[in-house]
């Protein structure tokens, strides 16, 4: 009796997100399941520790007691049991970024499922698979399976899974760039869970809102809605959720240039993650905590707290956050000019997501590559590497890396003095950035097109295009004016430097060269 109150106590502490005391529990249920000879309750206490240990970021600790688990259910036979201990294998292996394993584990768990009619069990496997599929930018199949969660979800009127799934499809929409669609769909997570009382999943789906604005450049309504999401983490005692929340705000202020308030809030992270015995966000705080010194330029301290990183995603065996490290390295080593070492870590980088078979990864570490070689002049190099994450973001339909990829190409055919080729690209990347609403590239993107046409002769479309970027300049010095100057972007930045050249460009030649 007292092996299965304790069993409950810990499936209870866990959906509290109280992922420690789940785990003490877990581990008394476990030993006295076994003093009992109690294979059921041992069963259920074995999935319980692993998934506190995978909470608590030792995913491989997490893995073994989940097997342990799928190894003793081979003897009580339970469908249901099994269902979960392979639902959960799928998770690990995707959270430790072994998503073939994870992919196995899924479909393994939407067969029994199948067998055994339980609806709702379907429909989470179907949302596994879709969070696989998400990881890897596999698009158009992470929408598939997430949709179907979302129909089962509906089917059994369960609201707290129809949030699940409307959130993982906003993930989706979200690295699409689709971000009117994917805030519409938070928005209605958001509805479900205050409906059902959940004020975790209100503050998750607050924190994913704050996401859509910050993807939009509306970083100082972000952080507002980071900071809601942490109130609620403050509210519930949850220091699991409290890390999160400031992690995102700290990296806000970051995209703001307000780096010392980031690296006080990347601190708290690092903190937090230490005190909880979060392996996996102690990681990635030393990550975010590196960019931050890069930009401040204290490029040493930058690579010691990536190594850190480096060091602790080999020892969880988190394949893409190692390939994010070695990524975060390589942007340092380019910062520097050191672009040989730059080259070395991005290459990484870009091996790991192919072993991952990472589309979207792999997308953006060859764009990071022809980035290398487009500053040592090797633009047919570069362009190579433009053409193929072009090529990858149009099959994915991963649009940031689209746009991205119309800019570097322009840019590169512009270096070469190929503006013939420079313009039909740049005529693409306008209307990409008006149609995803990047005003930052859109006016990017018309100065450089504006100097492509003056330099192929077309003066009367150069002038057009320079006058909408002069409107679009304005409305960002209008909006500078109501914000401290930290709040202006890099991206923005680079914009006003690159429309205020073809516009004197202009001056200078349209006296003589004007029709």
């Amino acid at each position: 009796m007292e092996a299965k109150v304790c069993g409950e106590l810990a499936e209870v502490f866990f959906s509290l997100d109280d992922y420690e005391k789940s785990l003490d529990y877990g581990q008394k249920c476990l030993f006295l399941s076994k003093k009992t000879d109690r294979k059921d309750l041992e069963e259920l206490a074995y999935s319980s520790v692993g998934s506190a240990y995978s909470k608590l970021g030792d995913l491989r600790r997490g893995l073994e007691f989940h097997m342990k688990s799928l190894d003793a259910n081979s003897t009580t036979g339970n469908q249901k049991q099994k269902w979960k201990c392979l639902h959960n294998l799928g998770v690990v292996h995707g959270d430790l970024g072994d998503n073939e394993s994870a992919i196995k584990y899924f479909n393994e768990s939407l067969t029994v499922a199948e067998n055994v009619g339980d609806k709702l069990a379907i429909g989470e496997s179907h949302g596994g698979l879709g969070s696989v599929f998400y990881k890897t930018r596999r698009y158009p199949e992470a929408i598939i399976h997430n949709e179907k969660h979302l129909a089962m979800a509906k089917e059994v009127k369960d609201k707290e899974s129809q949030a699940k799934a409307y959130g993982n499809l906003g993930n989706v929409h979200l690295s699409k760039g689709d971000y009117i669609k994917a805030f519409a769909l938070y928005q209605q997570q958001l509805t479900l869970y205050q409906e059902t009382g959940n004020k975790s999943g209100e503050g998750n789906a607050k924190g994913s809102l704050g996401n859509v604005y910050h993807c939009r450049g509306d970083t100082r309504k972000a952080i507002g809605y980071y900071e809601a999401q942490l109130s609620i983490a403050i509210m519930l005692k949850n220091k699991a959720a409290q890390a999160i929340a400031i992690g995102r705000i700290g990296r806000a202020q970051h995209s703001l240039g307000e780096n010392r308030e980031a690296q006080k809030n990347l601190e708290k992270l690092l903190q937090l993650s230490i005190e909880i015995g979060d392996k996996t966000n102690e990681g990635f705080a030393y990550g975010f905590l590196g960019n931050t010194h890069r930009s401040l330029g204290n490029y040493e301290k930058a690579i010691e707290m990536q190594k850190k990183f480096l060091e602790i995603s080999k020892l969880t065996g988190d394949k893409a956050a190692e390939g994010l490290a070695n990524a975060y390295l390589g942007s340092i080593h380019y910062s520097r000019g050191d672009f040989e070492k730059a080259l070395e870590h991005h290459g990484l980088n870009l091996a790991i997501n192919r072993e991952l078979e990472n589309k979207g990864g792999e997308g953006r570490s060859v764009e990071k590559v022809g980035n290398i070689h487009f500053q040592l002049g090797n633009y047919n190099k570069a362009i190579e590497c433009y053409e193929q994450s072009l090529d990858i973001a149009l099959a994915i339909k991963d649009k940031p890396l689209e746009g991205a990829s119309y800019a570097n190409l322009g840019n590169a055919f512009s270096a070469l003095g190929m503006y013939s080729q420079a313009v039909k690209i740049f005529e693409k990347a306008v209307p990409y950035a008006k149609d995803v609403g990047d005003k930052r590239m859109e006016g990017a993107m018309l100065g450089n097109l504006g100097t492509a046409y003056n330099c192929v002769g077309n003066h009367k479309k150069s002038l057009n295009a320079i006058c909408d970027n002069s409107r679009f300049v304005k409305s960002w010095r209008k909006n500078r004016e109501r914000q401290p100057p930290t709040a202006i972007s890099e991206w923005s930045t680079i914009a006003l430097k690159i429309t205020n050249k073809p516009l004197s460009i202009m001056r200078s030649k349209s006296l003589f060269q004007a029709p």
